[in-house]
């Protein structure tokens, strides 16, 4: 195969991959449907920033689609009445059952609430 045409099937499986990252954000699943390994995926976005960009903006469409249709899904299980749909929901989105998140810092030893109360915590097994 020539030249040319290699760089002509390698434009058309760049446009390809974008499609399909558009619609569903998962890289493995984009390159094996247009045979290519990750491999060659990544080194194309190294090689060129335009089409690095271009997969950025395409993964973050797909995200949304995807996110657009789970927000969709919990809403049809919310109306269905169920449970676990219900209380995901409020303990999520209702300020009156959301429950503080703790998040554990490694690098300072210590635990903080996600309100910004911090709570020290020594993890050095120390007494």
């Amino acid at each position: 195969m020539e030249r040319k045409q290699k760089l002509v099937m390698k434009h058309q499986r760049k446009k390809k991959i974008l499609k399909l990252l558009q619609d569903n954000p998962i890289i493995s699943s984009a390159c094996i449907q247009v045979d290519i390994s990750r491999q060659t995926f990544y080194r194309w976005r190294e090689e060129d920033l335009d089409f690095d960009t271009q997969v950025h903006k395409m993964m973050e469409i797909g995200i949304d689609a995807v996110n657009d249709l789970a927000e969709s899904s919990l809403i049809s299980n919310i109306q269905g009445g169920l449970m676990r749909a219900i209380c995901y929901w409020l303990s999520n989105n209702h300020r009156n059952y959301i429950l503080p998140r703790r998040v554990i810092d490694n690098n300072r030893s210590r635990e903080r609430i996600m309100d910004n109360t911090i709570i020290f915590k020594d993890f050095s097994g120390k007494k």
